[in-house]
């Protein structure tokens, strides 16, 4: 590109060259006709009038304007003469050198094409599937000295209480043993039967319960074992909220079950699930029959806790 310019430069200094000359001439030319048109005057003047006698003068205009004109074509050839030399000798500089290569700059634009067709290829390559991993096995725990068998873990696991199978038989020997008796009653049916032949245990276990149901039907005498469960809830009673509802409840079943009807119904329910051999299902009903009655006689829960019956369970869960 340098080199075009410098050749540029050398046809406009060419063009200006000929100008100039042809200035040059064309005034040389105009000059030259000037003086000889002058001459000429002065001789036909001086042959026709000799009488005019006095100081030559000389035309200064022609003159004048020659030497002008002499003086600007030895200054535009000087002038030119320094243009071509200075032109000719950057020209053969700059030849000598060598061309300077083009430098890309980081993040150019042949860059960044490069990259984004990069890109572009390894989007459309087909990845390779990584091979699926062998599972670890898992570290063992130092902190367990010795592995814990399954047995004993269940052995150290207390088993859930599960209710006997069906049998028509009253007096098996796993008949299930009531806990809603006061604690005087079940300590004298353990020495009862601790005394009896084995073989007869079963009846005396059976006799122990049946008297004690019978004894809390008999009218005044069924008043014991209530008043030890009211006397303790009078004062809670008194209080509000689940506290006080459920005192209150205690009380109220207790006095129902004083009364003859009451008792007869109550112990005698218990007796009859226990010859039949359905304890516990006899006792779910009782406890749901107690709660529904409440619900429905005490709506504002008064003198109640919803969900509870207020009573004992016959046979522990």
């Amino acid at each position: 590109m340098a080199s075009t310019k410098y050749i540029g430069y050398v046809g406009g200094v060419a063009v200006a060259v000929g100008v100039g000359a042809a200035i040059a001439a064309a005034g040389q030319g105009t000059a030259n006709a000037d003086a000889t048109d002058g001459g000429s005057t002065a001789k036909d003047a001086g042959t026709s009038t000799s009488v005019n006698a006095g100081p030559k003068r000389t035309p200064a205009g022609p003159a004048k304007a020659l030497s002008k004109i002499n003086d600007n074509v030895a200054k535009v050839s000087a002038q030119v003469t320094t243009t071509a030399h200075t032109v000719s000798t950057s020209i053969s500089d700059s030849l000598a050198k060598p061309a300077a290569q083009p430098v890309t700059k980081v993040g150019s634009k042949p860059d960044f094409e490069a990259k984004q067709v990069d890109r572009l290829k390894k989007m459309f390559e087909p990845k390779q599937t990584a091979a699926p991993q062998k599972p670890t096995a898992p570290k063992p725990d130092s902190s367990v000295d010795a592995p814990v068998s399954r047995a004993a873990v269940q052995a150290d696991t207390p088993a859930p209480t599960a209710a006997p199978g069906w049998s028509p038989n009253p007096f098996r020997a796993d008949d299930p043993t009531p806990t809603n008796e006061p604690e005087l009653v079940q300590q004298l049916s353990s020495t009862l039967i601790g005394i009896t032949p084995e073989a007869l245990q079963p009846f005396t276990r059976e006799g122990v319960e049946a008297g004690y149901r019978v004894s809390q039907m008999v009218p005044w005498l069924n008043i014991v074992v209530p008043a030890t469960k009211i006397i303790p809830n009078l004062s809670p009673a008194l209080q509000s909220g689940d506290d006080g509802a459920r005192a209150r409840q205690v009380i109220v079943n207790q006095l129902l079950i004083t009364t003859q009807p009451g008792s007869l119904a109550f112990y005698g329910y218990d007796e009859v699930a226990d010859l039949l051999n359905v304890e516990y299902p006899a006792d779910d009903l009782k406890q749901q029959a107690f709660v529904t009655a409440w619900n429905i006689l005490d709506p504002f829960q008064l003198a109640h806790v919803e969900g509870e019956s207020g009573i004992d369970r016959t046979y522990a869960v």
